[in-house]
């Protein structure tokens, strides 16, 4: 899984991220979990080798690559932390509710670079 990282560091778009993931201290990485479920089908999705986007691509080949990646880093990093605070109140027999949610702390956060051919 560290090697698959360390390889995206040398992309020009997520590679920054793909480094500071890498860097100790930063308090980013995580061992992505097992999830609940496993079929045994396939090993879970994820880019199996470094590319910069080969020049026979299509755009929607660069998009599916970059879509691999970014969900690997994803999983690979801290995940974000929110909070929900939800309230109900009763005035004469009327019934009002309002919900809101709020993010503590952000985790991956990659500006998107279009791709284009």
């Amino acid at each position: 899984m560290l090697a698959i990282v360390q390889e995206q560091q040398r992309h020009p778009v997520w590679g920054p991220y793909a480094q500071q993931l890498l860097e100790p201290g930063s308090g980013l990485w995580r061992n992505p979990g097992n999830g609940g479920h496993d079929d045994k089908a396939h090993p879970p999705i994820h880019p199996t080798k470094f590319s910069f986007g080969e020049s026979g691509w299509s755009q929607d080949h660069h998009r599916l690559y970059e879509l691999v990646v970014r969900h690997f880093l994803a999983c690979a990093s801290q995940p974000a932390v929110g909070a929900e605070t939800n309230v109900e109140i009763d005035i004469a027999g009327e019934l009002f509710s309002a919900s809101g949610r709020v993010i503590l702390a952000v985790s991956y956060v990659q500006k998107s670079k279009k791709v284009t051919d």
